[in-house]
């Protein structure tokens, strides 16, 4: 790369830097945010009660949490009914409550004494807020475009860095330098995994854009099946090894989302439909590749490809080197500015030859 080249990329990469720096706190800081609370609201999940009355499957059989038989006396008064649409999330761990999702409302949910514990708005709680704030939705569609829009400048900024090639291994002497030496090499070491970040992240940000241009889904029925239950027995007998995560529901029917072993979403990319229709498996490998593509975009994005707690710490761990670059990058500024200081302060000071003192 010639010398004129590499110094416009170096300036392109320092301008656009300048501009997104916010911009690289925000996510690092709302991001530590969501995984914080996305540990602890695991954390203080109520256990389920009369666990002795439990399977010893990974969660509670669906007999005994069956939507039908909760108490939505709670939930009527809120507008809340099963043609609503929302979803239960089922933790890995088997002994603790379900979260229940409706209405932007949430709930705790004991799938063996069928009691749902109300908590709010989910905006109200701090996985639901650090998630708006990340994904800039606290303040309209205007705020979450400028945000989108300055993702792509931070994209480009990294992927302008990752041009200028490795630093030298050569530890600077002055101050300035050693500053400067410090954001290169932290900067080498996170780029990519940043870059892989924010480009995952633009696809949820265009997600009601790219899912319309995506191929149907490729469904097998189900034959002589109608019911949630029936659909786990054929689970059982066809698909053994399977782990329930996630249940819809809505005035189209319900859908049933589950993961098999070794599978790089956490939540599983199959499902199974049932609907008006009749009911329909939804198998991950067997769809085309783009929407494959898509839907492991959210475990790259989230680190969710690693296994609990790993996941956790490795988010914390890239969010606060990122900090730490802001960090450096500020002290850099901050000498310059003094530099710049101190030089107009001693030429001031500074006698002109040739006039009395």
């Amino acid at each position: 790369m010639g010398l004129i080249k590499k110094r416009q990329i170096a300036q392109g990469h320092k301008w656009l830097g300048r501009l997104t720096l916010i911009i690289l706190a925000w996510f690092a800081v709302t991001a530590m945010g969501i995984t914080l609370a996305n540990y602890y609201h695991l954390q203080d999940a109520p256990l389920i009660q009369n666990q002795v009355n439990l399977q010893h499957k990974s969660h509670p059989a669906l007999e005994v949490s069956d939507l039908t038989q909760l108490d939505w006396a709670q939930l009527h008064t809120l507008s809340m009914d099963l043609s609503s649409k929302g979803f239960i999330d089922l933790p890995t761990e088997p002994h603790k409550a379900w979260t229940l999702r409706f209405a932007n409302q949430w709930a705790w949910l004991d799938p063996v004494s069928k009691q749902v514990d109300i908590q709010g708005h989910w905006l109200d709680s701090p996985v639901g807020f650090w998630i708006a704030l990340h994904r800039g939705k606290l303040w309209g569609k205007g705020f979450n475009q400028v945000l989108v829009a300055l993702t792509w400048l931070l994209s480009a900024a990294i992927i302008l860095s990752l041009l200028l090639g490795l630093p030298k291994l050569r530890w600077p002497k002055k101050i300035e330098h050693k500053l400067f030496y410090c954001h290169q090499v932290l900067g080498v070491i996170i780029s990519p995994l940043l870059l892989i970040c924010l480009l995952t992240g633009l696809v949820f940000a265009y997600a009601k854009d790219i899912k319309p241009n995506l191929a149907e889904f490729k469904l097998s029925p189900i034959e002589n099946t109608d019911t949630v239950n029936g659909a786990l027995l054929w689970l059982d007998k066809n698909h053994p090894g399977y782990r329930i995560s996630r249940y819809y529901w809505s005035k189209a029917g319900v859908k049933i989302r589950f993961a098999f072993k070794d599978e790089l979403h956490p939540k599983g990319n199959n499902f199974i439909h049932i609907n008006e229709g009749g009911t329909f498996f939804q198998e991950s490998k067997k769809q085309d590749f783009l929407w494959q593509a898509y839907y492991q975009s959210w475990p790259l994005h989230s680190f969710n490809w690693l296994k609990k707690p790993l996941n956790h710490y490795a988010a914390v761990i890239l969010c606060g080197l990122l900090l730490i670059l802001v960090a450096l990058i500020l002290l850099r500024w901050r000498k310059k500015w003094l530099l710049v200081l101190y030089k107009t302060r001693d030429i001031k000071d500074k006698p002109v030859v040739g006039l009395p003192q």
